[in-house]
């Protein structure tokens, strides 16, 4: 199976995660946020270095947040967690706190 691009993204799963983020009274995307301007602040570090950052930040709390330990259920959130463009959703907040 290959992915198709969906309502802009790379696949329903980045699309479905990018939601969540952007709930109004999303904490994790103010945690996310806060993240992107401390590392901003630091010098010399690079477009790629955030980016690789924010991925990795996204990653940890979607899994810590919804993830279970075994069985069946466990396995399918893993898979759909895999299809995440972590990247693509990454470059996109930070694209959009330089707006801000």
């Amino acid at each position: 199976m290959t992915d198709q691009e969906y309502n802009g993204y790379t696949n329903k799963e980045t699309w479905r995660t990018m939601l969540l983020i952007n709930e109004d009274d999303s904490l994790l995307r103010s945690n996310i946020e806060r993240s992107i301007k401390r590392m901003r602040s630091e010098p010399g570090i690079t477009f790629l270095e955030i980016r690789l950052a924010i991925s990795r930040e996204i990653r940890s709390r979607i899994e810590d947040e919804i993830c279970v330990d075994f069985g069946y259920t466990s396995d399918l959130i893993k898979c759909a967690i895999d299809r995440i463009d972590f990247d693509q959703i990454a470059t996109i907040l930070i694209e959009e706190s330089k707006n801000a």
